[in-house]
């Protein structure tokens, strides 16, 4: 395999790790915005700790997730890399 292709290959497995690390954190900060009903009756300070502790949380659990399946992930990006390679 070329020096280009492999440099293209990581190029593509970094971008769509840090794809994944940002909506992650996206999905988990508008979670935490959108279902805060139980904590209404907090006082703000109360209300910014809980929130940021359910975004922090639902991070790491996300972060989880994604090291678990990022493992295969990248394996079928390889192997269609691979394939493509063999193809041109």
């Amino acid at each position: 395999m070329s020096y280009q292709k492999v440099l293209l290959s990581k190029f593509v497995i970094i971008h769509l790790l840090l794809y994944n690390l940002l909506l992650n954190f996206f999905i988990s900060f508008l979670f935490c915005l959108l279902f805060t009903t139980d904590i209404r009756s907090l006082s703000p300070q109360e209300q910014q700790r809980r929130i940021k502790w359910r975004a922090f949380s639902k991070m790491v659990m996300g972060s989880v997730v994604l090291l678990l399946f990022s493992e295969p992930t990248i394996n079928v990006i390889r192997y269609f890399f691979y394939v493509l390679s063999r193809i041109l």
